[in-house]
């Protein structure tokens, strides 16, 4: 039996309603790396991900779920 780490099991009960707002929607792949990403290609992925996060009306609380959850990936600049 796998064991989990509590502290990476994200809490939330439903669609959080700022998602709804958020100019990332529909564009996973930018935030979330590949399995064996290389550098360069991360600088890049990156980088574009905070441009978007820039310009977003919901950054604050993206940050802030993000940092309250421990979540994976590139979230909020």
């Amino acid at each position: 039996m796998a064991k989990t780490n509590p502290e990476a099991t994200l809490v939330f009960s439903g669609p959080l309603p700022w998602t709804a707002s958020a100019a990332c929607q529909g564009q996973t792949s930018l935030f979330f790396p590949p399995a064996g990403e290389r550098p360069e290609t991360r600088a890049r992925r990156e980088s574009k991900a905070r441009e978007l996060c820039a310009a977003c009306p919901v950054l604050a609380p993206c940050r802030t779920w993000a940092r309250d959850n421990r979540v994976f990936g590139y979230w909020a600049g």
